[in-house]
């Protein structure tokens, strides 16, 4: 069960790619610019939607975009501290970018 992670802004190819390849058990980690995928009224969220391991959204990035209360309620908002143990809990990292 790897932790995905996305930093790049978000289109839908790099999406759609991620959407197909990543499994239940696996967790999706938005973070820099790849936060953008998680507002709500973005055309990328609905494609986030199809995703249905546990997604996550970085405060730090969602707070230095001023976007901490435009993320979509499926996505949990996680600090720094989070970010660690979620990489602890994962056996393996794979980045989107």
């Amino acid at each position: 069960m790897p932790l995905h992670t996305l930093s790049l802004p978000p289109n839908s190819e790099l999406l759609e790619s991620c959407a197909r390849l990543i499994s239940d058990e696996d967790s999706l980690l938005l973070l820099g610019d790849g936060i953008y995928a998680s507002v709500v009224g973005s055309k990328y969220l609905n494609l986030l939607d199809t995703i249905n391991c546990k997604i996550y959204a970085l405060k730090e990035d969602c707070d230095l975009a001023g976007l901490e209360n435009k993320i979509s309620k499926g996505v949990a908002i996680i600090d720094y501290n989070g970010f660690v143990s979620l990489s602890a809990e994962h056996e393996k990292h794979i980045p989107w970018d």
